[in-house]
């Protein structure tokens, strides 16, 4: 039995000739080099199955949801849970990192003591929430400001067109 799955095996790539005193054989080169074709296809499939993003498990493929959601790993699951990454940095959304930037301020600084042409020099802080009311507040306190001067230059021209065309007639 053993002797003829052996020779099962050698018959597809060798041409055998079994005797009782003799044993010769002879390569088949044509069938030889298919079953290195197969071999070399098989070395780059394996090699390639991350890149190309092979499905291994044939028959769950047909009964799993194409579209299912991701499951989350056990570390972006306790980043989710702690909102803070493993250095304790917090873990943030886009929605909540852009908020902690709008915090962020640029100071320009020059020293009161010194000449106006002194250098100057830049702070970056991090501002709170009284500190953003009272920036808003500022801010919009200098809009109206503007506002005003601008709509009162307006009415002092106009009313000099006026008094001009008054002085006219």
């Amino acid at each position: 039995m053993e002797r003829e799955r052996v020779e099962k095996k050698l018959a597809k790539h060798c041409e055998l000739v079994i005797d009782e005193t003799s044993f010769s054989f002879a390569p088949k080169a044509v069938s030889i080099a298919a079953k290195a074709v197969l071999d070399g296809l098989y070395i780059i499939r394996e090699a390639w199955r991350e890149l190309v993003f092979a499905d291994t498990d044939q028959e769950a493929k047909a009964t799993r949801d194409p579209v299912a959601p991701a499951t989350r790993c056990e570390t972006a699951l306790a980043k989710v849970s702690q909102h803070t990454l493993d250095n304790g940095t917090p873990a943030h959304s886009s929605s909540t990192l852009m908020a902690d930037l709008a915090t962020l301020v640029r100071n320009t600084c020059r020293s009161p003591l010194v000449a106006a042409d002194a250098p100057t020099f830049d702070i970056l802080i991090w501002i709170d929430a009284i500190e953003s009311q009272v920036s808003a507040t500022s801010t919009r306190y200098h809009q109206l400001t503007q506002a005003n001067l601008y709509r009162t230059s307006k009415q002092r021209m106009v009313g000099r067109s006026r008094s001009a065309n008054a002085c006219s007639e």
